[in-house]
């Protein structure tokens, strides 16, 4: 679409700006229907005009997440899936004609031309396609086999071009005033030629399967007008006894446009995918480039309340500690975001302290709350259980956000965050987790309840100025909520105040039980094990040299990669923590060639340290060879955790 030519009603938008705009008037369209599916058959995005017809004949809410069983007859959701599948085996567009029967209303066809949708590597990822209703010409059709008369006044009179020839010598015996209007042949002179004359010199191919016989479908053809002018057409065709004739009938709809736009269609979403991408790598670029010095300056932080400060001093410590950890979750949200956009969001399950988590939570917005001299209370059911299995981290990120946004919005009275439980029907879960944060804020309104936990959306265009906030966070609780299984939902009056509340499953306890190691207790160690530090920033040298000597153990440093790989080979390690990109060689190439150089019986514990946190980072580094990841910044706990997995008491 580079070489399009705009006028000046479009002169101040971007290219990109103009193609989405033509993207969105295409699927905007009442009367286009045009469809998205994924690998198995969802759809995945639709237009307006295919919403319309699926809301008109289903009683089924809504289209996306939902594939033709949910609309379709058994038989014709099969047929669809097993074209499906041959256009992502083959990469060939298909096009057909679906009959679907009903029990309580005629017989409908569609004509429906179904093509690969690739990412921007060319890997199918799906398919695509655009459906017309050809129910009234199809019906002409079978008419015209009731009775010639009536066959002949359908004939002329159809909307669509229809030609009629005999099958054994291609000469044109009738045409259809429509055929008359666009070809611009007179009927004298359309009666003179063959339906040869018609289809272009490279067209030729096609004429070999005009004397077929039987119900042919729709096939892709060219044709060309009087003057000249070569048009792309869908040809549907039968046999018919016209005038004592063995006839074929044909009707050809002018796709030319259509076909045109599919093709724009399609290239813009490429266009589309690729832009998607690059965004992922440029936030995946920006991460590990402000992870890198944050790693630092709350590393050297925690040094520093490690040692002897006064009490002023202390405090203004933890501050600048809390403002990197908000930075670091600032940060996060924007990734997590990301990761949704490309499905790439994934939870790691573990047994957790519950109780702890939930309180975690609360204690860091309580802080934010009483600041702002706003009562913060946690009320915590005394049945709840101490210990669950499920993805800790997430969970402290769902309630964080919600008590956060509490805080944010609550000027003066009360936030009040209540946790319990309740019996759950699923054979999975024993019980329900029930968290509710309720404030005294401004509230919501209606309206703006239905959009409040879609990305960037606030609850009015002033929020952002008077509260601040990138309108992420209730997105992303939405989104790790029922990644977990659980639901998220919002009761609220403006002016007087709102309830956040999400229900999770939880883990059968004889299954909890089940999964628990026998020993909770880390090993000891009964020398300080040597490992080898491979980190090319001179400030993360230091965080992470003195982070291991107060985990009780010894440290060297290799400066780049070059060095983590020639180091030990010389020299006995018990583990290497390995920066991911450094000079000489980055940490993949250094891990994979280590790996190489080690025999059968030899195998050092290679744990990665990256600032990289999209886009599979942790596969990327177990593929290389790596035994475990860690991300940037690295806490101490994380880091103990992760040495005590991997070097034996």
């Amino acid at each position: 679409m580079n070489d399009l030519q705009f006028d000046a009603a479009l002169g101040d938008l971007s290219q990109e700006e103009i193609e989405w705009l033509c993207i969105r008037n295409l699927l905007a369209s009442p009367d286009e229907r045009i469809f998205f599916k994924d690998r198995d058959s969802r759809f995945v995005l639709v237009s307006a005009g295919m919403r319309k017809v699926v809301e008109q004949q289903s009683a089924v809410g809504g289209v996306i997440g939902k594939s033709d069983l949910d609309f379709a007859s058994v038989a014709h959701a099969a047929e669809a899936r097993a074209d499906e599948e041959h256009v992502m085996e083959t990469g060939e567009p298909l096009a057909k004609v679906m009959h679907e029967t009903f029990d309580d209303r005629p017989d409908e066809w569609a004509q429906t031309s179904r093509l690969p949708l690739r990412d921007d590597t060319g890997e199918i990822v799906g398919t695509w396609g655009i459906t017309h209703d050809i129910t009234a010409q199809i019906q002409a059709e079978q008419a015209l086999h009731a009775s010639e008369l009536q066959h002949r006044l359908l004939f002329e009179h159809n909307p669509q071009p229809m030609l009629a020839y005999e099958r054994d010598t291609l000469q044109l015996i009738a045409v259809s005033n429509a055929a008359v209007a666009a070809y611009g042949y007179s009927r004298e002179e359309f009666l003179a030629m063959t339906i040869e004359d018609l289809v272009p010199a490279e067209g030729a191919a096609v004429v070999k399967g005009l004397q077929s016989s039987g119900f042919e479908g729709v096939q892709q053809s060219c044709h060309q007008y009087k003057d000249g002018t070569i048009i792309e057409v869908e040809v549907t065709s039968d046999d018919l006894r016209l005038d004592g004739h063995d006839c074929r009938i044909a009707l050809c709809l002018n796709v030319t446009e259509r076909n045109r736009a599919a093709a724009e269609l399609a290239a813009a979403l490429d266009q589309a995918v690729e832009a998607s991408n690059m965004k992922s790598i440029f936030l995946a670029n920006v991460s590990h480039e402000i992870r890198t010095p944050m790693n630092g300056v709350l590393g050297m932080t925690e040094l520093l309340l490690d040692s002897e400060l006064d009490e002023d001093q202390r405090s203004l410590a933890i501050q600048v500690s809390r403002s990197g950890e908000l930075l670091v979750e600032l940060i996060n949200d924007i990734l997590d975001i990301s990761k949704i956009e490309a499905g790439q969001l994934e939870l790691e399950l573990m047994d957790f302290p519950l109780v702890e988590t939930i309180e975690r939570a609360c204690e860091d917005a309580s802080l934010q709350a009483g600041a702002k001299g706003v009562e913060f209370t946690v009320d915590i059911a005394d049945d709840l259980r101490r210990q669950t299995h499920g993805d800790g981290r997430r969970l402290r990120q769902i309630l964080l956000n919600l008590a956060s946004n509490a805080v944010k919005f609550t000027g003066q009275g009360k936030i009040t965050v209540r946790a319990s439980t309740r019996a759950s029907n699923d054979v999975d879960a024993a019980v329900v987790l029930r968290v509710e944060v309720t404030d005294s804020g401004i509230g919501i309104a209606p309206a703006a309840q239905v959009y409040i936990f879609e990305p960037f959306k606030q609850a009015d265009s002033a929020t952002t100025r008077n509260y601040g906030g990138t309108g992420l966070g209730l997105a992303i609780a939405r989104e790790l909520t029922e990644t977990m299984g659980g639901t998220i939902g919002v009761e609220s009056t403006p002016g007087t105040g709102s309830t956040f509340w999400i229900e999770l499953p939880l883990a059968d306890e004889a299954v909890l039980r089940r999964g628990q190691p026998t020993g909770t207790e880390q090993p000891v160690w009964s020398t300080p094990p040597l490992v080898l530090v491979a980190e090319d920033n001179p400030v993360n040298q230091i965080v992470t040299v003195r982070t291991l000597e107060r985990c009780g153990c010894r440290a060297e440093v290799a400066n780049d990669g070059r060095q983590a790989l020639d180091m030990p080979a010389a020299h006995h390690y018990d583990a290497v923590l390995m920066d991911c990109q450094m000079p000489e060689l980055d940490g993949y190439e250094a891990t994979a060639e280590l790996r190489r150089r080690e025999s059968a019986s030899q195998h050092t514990p290679v744990i990665a340290m990256t600032a990289h946190a999209l886009d599979g980072a942790r596969e990327h580094c177990l593929e290389a060879g790596m035994d475990d990841y860690v991300s940037k910044p690295v806490n101490r706990q994380q880091l103990a955790a992760a040495l005590h997995r991997w070097i034996p008491a």
